[in-house]
């Protein structure tokens, strides 16, 4: 009788016992799911990008933990076509966010389409200014 209420007192404990694993398990998935969590609401992923094509990238989004991404996409050329495509444009408008919605129309593409020059908006989300945009046109 005494060997039944010994396996059933360790039978007890290792029912009580913690789980290191599961607990770890737990809170490795607690971590994982607010990093995506984060993500969709705070970075990046709060942007949606149906919007976009290969001719196009995200700029800037109005993420709490996004940032700006068009100057370093020039600068360090991040989306090594966008300085290309601007070298070898014929005419480049300068300007900010506003000027690049202004001019993202099908209007404006079919203007230049018909006069046969190749444009590109190189336009930033916020207002430049000569400090930057001059050694940039340098590099272009």
């Amino acid at each position: 009788m005494t060997a039944q209420i010994v396996h059933a007192e360790r039978r007890g404990r290792l029912l009580s016992a913690p789980k290191p694993l599961f607990y770890i398990l737990l809170l490795l998935c607690a971590v994982v799911g607010s990093f995506a969590y984060k993500l969709r609401v705070d970075g990046i992923f709060a942007c949606g990008a149906d919007r976009y094509s290969a001719d196009r990238y995200l700029a800037y989004c109005n993420a709490t933990a996004y940032g700006d991404y068009d100057r370093g996409a020039f600068w360090f050329a991040l989306e090594p076509e966008a300085p290309r495509n601007a070298a070898a444009a014929e005419v480049l408008f300068i300007g900010s966010s506003r000027m690049q919605f202004a001019f993202s129309t099908a209007a404006t593409a079919e203007w230049f389409s018909l006069s046969a020059a190749r444009y590109y908006l190189l336009g930033f989300s916020h207002t430049e200014d000569i400090v930057f945009l001059a050694p940039l046109l340098s590099k272009l």
